[in-house]
């Protein structure tokens, strides 16, 4: 399996997007191809040595890179939420641990969304190619404007909604 570099893991609730208010395992990818001035986590623009864990039982430090399948083995053993947030930094930058955690997490029965800056998503087909087996959910772009894609079982598009905010546009506004 492959390694992800990650900034952190913890259990939180969504705050953005169709899933909003929803209690979430947040798996935190390092690395992001934009700067953005109203970036609520610059800290996760570039890996660092150590991971952040925050368990319910506890703090834990590990290495980068992270294997996927102790990425799964640590969130099935630790945490009791089933779903998980891949998020960035910017996940698609990594996008073969990307889709092989997702793929790995739903087979243990996870629901898995990802959250991205939509920059890379054309390129990566990380939706698709992740979820072939299910259906996902893909939030892009901003608090001012996101998108959910919801792809079928044989990776067509289903619907594009606008997120939660109602803004209704997509030019990037900062986040409160």
């Amino acid at each position: 399996m492959p390694s992800a570099s990650l900034h952190e893991i913890y259990e939180s609730i969504d705050g953005e997007g169709f899933h909003a208010g929803q209690p979430v395992i947040i798996v935190r990818f390092a690395g992001c191809n934009l700067s953005c001035s109203y970036c609520d986590t610059p800290q996760a623009r570039q890996a660092t040595d150590l991971v952040q864990v925050s368990t319910p039982s506890g703090e834990i430090r590990l290495r980068n890179p992270i294997d996927v399948g102790e990425i799964v083995s640590l969130l099935a053993e630790r945490f009791s939420h089933r779903t998980v947030l891949l998020t960035g930094g910017e996940p698609l930058l990594q996008a073969e641990a990307a889709v092989a955690l997702g793929l790995a997490l739903r087979l243990r029965g996870f629901a898995v969304h990802l959250e991205s800056n939509g920059t890379l998503l054309p390129e990566k087909r990380l939706a698709t190619a992740a979820f072939e087996s299910g259906r996902a959910s893909a939030l892009a772009g901003t608090r001012a404007f996101s998108r959910s894609i919801e792809w079928g079982s044989d990776g067509s598009q289903d619907s594009l909604r606008q997120g939660s905010s109602g803004r209704g546009h997509a030019s990037p506004q900062p986040r409160s």
